[in-house]
């Protein structure tokens, strides 16, 4: 190592440099520099815990990295970078390593943090529901709107609950009961946020303002709130029950026989292959898994949560498809916020509320881009359309196509290409336009095009906003080319290249002989007394071979070697 190169490295390594705008050079690979900060990066990364920056383990890993880096200016030599299945390789590590970036990420911590804390409780809640899709046309809309909120008058002006559930919800399933949903808990309700902020957010014993939901109007009250079930892993053994009363009986008998069993000391998955009348658990000693509350019917629910411990099991309790015994294997509870945060992340992704997320980022990238729109040709171009936008025989108008409708990021969009987008996403277009007038599916379709840029701007700023998303894509690449290009001259080569192995064998065989790794004694034994062999076999095993010859040719030689 030149002394040019510790100089370097100690005066901007040692004084503990973070990423830096001006990245001295550290050493070039042909037409490629190779900064300092680059170098500190992968050797902290790579060496962890032993990344002491000690002289020996500084030279050590700089010797690694020029030879991977001339490696990797191998592969650019012979334009490796340009394959097109590289390419497409390397895209496909950016799409998943972005969508960690393209979000707005305090607003995704608020919200994982909001659904981890709902998950301490479970929330028992009842509603009153009025119908109404999510893209019903106006009038429908205000029907339901006018309902709901005449419903919301009748119970401030002192009302129960339960029995105007009873007279008017739209939930057939609920209303006889007053409404009663059960109990739920924080994600459960995928696609359903705002009725579930509306349950954690109203006091137990009261009722919430009408809340919208993608399927109706709904006023939510709340029952009851206990600490939450989280999940049990547990498993059954089942006997089932058909409607005969006869049936009844003997599947009583038979859960009880199992019971006495159990309590006889028989083991549960045994007995569970044995007799468990669930053939998609029977097979594996009776085991379900993990299970949360509102999978199963309520009394199965109730029996498996009061269990006590691990290990333990119900008594025979009975359920709408016939008796059960179930165990308890493991009841881990809430894990902590650190351990459940990327599950969560997850799982508001794939929920309504990840819109909010979404709508946060894209008004965040709209400020710092100089995001700009031209209402004057906005508004004409909407005003322009008619019911024939709900059609896939839409045609574009033609009047402004080359006038500017917004700016982002300094690119101008133009009427044209939003035409562009619309004829591309036909088939959402032709959905929001049989539900909503015209100008309003317009406006949702450029609500959509706008973010649809924002976010491929912003993902073209990743490089520059986040150094260490630029260093794990510098990673992505030069790996795949550091395989490719080994493949092809090395593994590729030798594979084919029959008679230059044979060579390279014959060149180095010596380099390749084992050395000598035991000393072998040959004994000849001149005998067929089987107890005299045996005899020998034992001495042999531990003996020296002068005392085996000594001892065994004391009457005879019979042994030599």
């Amino acid at each position: 190592m030149s002394k040019r190169i510790f100089v370097i490295i100690f005066a901007f390594i040692l004084a503990n440099h973070v990423f830096a705008q001006d990245d001295p050079t550290l050493f070039k690979i042909g037409d490629t520099e190779i900064g300092v900060e680059e170098f500190k990066y992968i050797y902290q990364k790579n060496n962890g815990a032993n990344a002491d920056f000690s002289a020996a383990s500084l030279k050590e890993y700089l010797d690694l990295y020029t030879t991977f880096k001339m490696k990797v200016q191998r592969a650019k030599d012979v334009q490796l970078d340009t394959v097109s299945s590289l390419k497409r390789e390397l895209e496909g590590y950016r799409q998943q390593l972005s969508r960690n970036y393209l979000t707005d990420r305090e607003i995704m911590s608020k919200l994982t943090k909001e659904a981890y804390d709902r998950m301490k409780n479970d929330i028992s809640i009842s509603h009153i529901y009025v119908r109404v899709a999510e893209n019903a046309n106006p009038a429908d809309t205000v029907k339901a709107y006018n309902k709901i909120q005449d419903l919301y008058k009748q119970l401030r002006s002192g009302k129960r609950f339960s029995a105007l559930a009873k007279e008017a919800s739209e939930d057939e399933s609920t209303k006889e009961s007053g409404g009663q949903i059960g109990y739920i808990t924080a994600l459960q309700l995928s696609g359903f946020y705002d009725l579930e902020s509306a349950a954690y957010n109203t006091p137990e014993g009261s009722y919430s303002k009408p809340v919208r939901s993608r399927i109706g109007y709904h006023i939510i009250y709340v029952d009851d709130i206990r600490p939450a079930r989280g999940r049990m892993e547990v498993a059954h053994i089942l006997v089932r029950v058909t409607d005969k009363a006869t049936e009844e009986a003997i599947a009583q008998q038979k859960i009880n026989k199992l019971y006495r069993d159990l309590q006889d000391g028989t083991a549960f998955d045994a007995l569970a292959k044995l007799a468990s009348e669930d053939d998609r658990t029977a097979g594996k000693g009776g085991y379900i898994g993990y299970i949360t509350i509102g999978q199963y019917e309520g009394a199965f629910e109730e029996a498996a949560f009061n269990i006590p411990q691990d290990g333990a099991y119900s008594r025979p309790f009975r359920t709408s498809v016939g008796w059960h015994i179930v165990k308890r294997i493991s009841y881990p509870g809430l894990d902590s916020y650190d351990n459940m945060k990327g599950r969560l992340q997850n799982q508001i992704r794939r929920d309504s509320r990840f819109e909010i997320v979404q709508d946060a980022l894209v008004e965040t990238i709209k400020k710092e881009a100089n995001y700009n729109a031209v209402d004057k040709i906005l508004n004409e171009f909407m005003e322009g359309l008619d019911a024939s936008f709900a059609t896939y025989q839409w045609n574009a108008p033609t009047a402004n196509a080359t006038k500017s409708l917004f700016s982002l990021g300094g690119k101008t969009y133009t009427v044209n290409d939003f035409n562009v987008y619309l004829k591309r996403m036909a088939g959402n277009r032709v959905r929001l336009g049989r539900d909503k007038q015209p100008q309003e599916a317009g406006m949702e379709m450029f609500k959509a095009f706008i973010q649809q840029e924002a976010l491929k701007y912003e993902e073209g700023q990743l490089e520059n906003k986040y150094p260490e998303f630029k260093a794990l894509m510098r990673e992505y690449r030069e790996g795949i080319m550091l395989f490719e290009i080994t493949k092809q001259e090395v593994w590729d080569k030798a594979s084919k290249d029959t008679i230059g192995l044979q060579q390279f064998y014959d060149q180095n065989k010596e380099k390749y002989k084992w050395d000598e790794r035991a000393e072998v004694t040959i004994y000849k034994v001149n005998t067929t007394d089987e107890k005299l062999i045996a005899k020998f076999e034992k001495l042999a095993r531990k003996k020296s071979t002068a005392k085996v010859i000594k001892k065994m040719n004391k009457v005879r030689d019979v042994i030599t070697y």
